[in-house]
């Protein structure tokens, strides 16, 4: 069976150019801009099955403590896990355990915020 009608046939959204071939017409898209409360949401979301490599710098520091010290203690240390740009670690860190030697009173120390020291 032939199709005896004389005019193309026009799909939605096309429109008959002059040589009698079809063009699509554009579409327009509408994109929805999230609000802050839903990226707040989806920051804190945790991401399966994705790595992310954050570099850090952890170390010790010492100050002697001069005048001030007493038999037992003659300076005041630190130790502390930073980033290596000095950012926020506490959107990829959620603690940090510092093994001291055993000599020290409680030699595990646990440290669950910013800054990790």
């Amino acid at each position: 069976m032939s199709n005896s009608n004389p005019l193309p046939l026009k799909r939605q959204g096309e429109q008959s150019s002059d040589d009698g071939a079809s063009a699509i017409k554009p579409s327009r898209l509408k994109i929805a801009i999230p609000s802050e409360d839903s990226d707040k949401k989806n920051a804190n979301r945790r991401l399966k099955d994705v790595e992310i490599c954050v570099p850090i710098v952890y170390g010790t520091i010492a100050f002697y403590l001069g005048r001030k010290a007493s038999e037992s203690q003659s300076h005041k240390w630190t130790v502390y896990v930073r980033g290596a740009s000095n950012e926020d670690l506490g959107v990829v860190v959620k603690r940090v355990v510092f093994q001291l030697h055993p000599s020290f009173n409680n030699p595990t120390r646990v440290v669950e915020s910013p800054p990790f020291e």
